[in-house]
């Protein structure tokens, strides 16, 4: 479903009569806005690492604590949901 010239014209028409002349320009304002933090979202989130970047990115975290004598093991998510709260001291 392709929109010609005359759909975009109508529609322009009624949304002209809804939000009138005055609100147009801050309504296209906020529209632009929106697309831009939109595309700037989308770029953002294609500039992640990769699960294997990450992993590799742990690892050598993890050889590099064991180096400097900093031993700690990463939390995996099954040893969160097990885990028991710890007691309050008494």
């Amino acid at each position: 479903m392709d929109l010609g010239a005359p759909e975009l014209l109508i529609i322009l028409v009624i949304v002209g009569l809804l939000f009138g002349a005055n609100k147009l320009p801050g309504l296209a304002r906020g529209m632009g806005s929106a697309v831009h933090e939109f595309k700037k979202g989308q770029a953002e989130g294609a500039s992640d690492k990769s699960p294997e970047e990450k992993a590799a990115e742990l690892k050598a975290a993890e050889v590099k604590s064991v180096e400097t004598g900093t031993v700690t093991a990463p939390v995996e998510p099954a040893d969160v949901a097990d885990a028991k709260p710890a007691e309050p001291a008494k």
